[in-house]
């Protein structure tokens, strides 16, 4: 169920964000390695504390995908929402109370 969870937002925060920094040149080939002996691509450490920070703002932004809210929250929160409404939905027995999120 987690990776269930996670495959809900994976695109609209994980691909979005990492889209973003290519796109818009923040982070560069030069910070990306490969280990020879196992082909493994390695990211640095700056590269790493651009990903994150960046993927932090995405998590603080606001977003309205979640239609039973009434007022726009953060990422954070709405994973939050969404993880509560699917605990309440199993302790129910009633599913159809966890709706998924809707990208508009």
């Amino acid at each position: 169920m987690v990776s269930d969870l996670l495959e809900e937002w994976r695109a609209i925060i994980v691909d979005s964000t990492v889209m973003s920094l290519v796109q818009g040149h923040e982070i560069k080939n030069d910070m990306f390695s490969t280990d020879e002996e196992t082909g493994a691509v390695i990211i640095s450490t700056q590269g790493v504390r651009i990903l994150v920070n960046k993927l932090e703002q995405k998590m603080a932004s606001k977003m309205n995908y979640l239609e039973y809210l009434e007022h726009p929250t953060s990422f954070r929160h709405g994973i939050w929402w969404q993880v509560k409404m699917l605990a309440q939905g199993i302790d129910q027995g009633d599913l159809s109370v966890y709706k998924p999120i809707r990208v508009r």
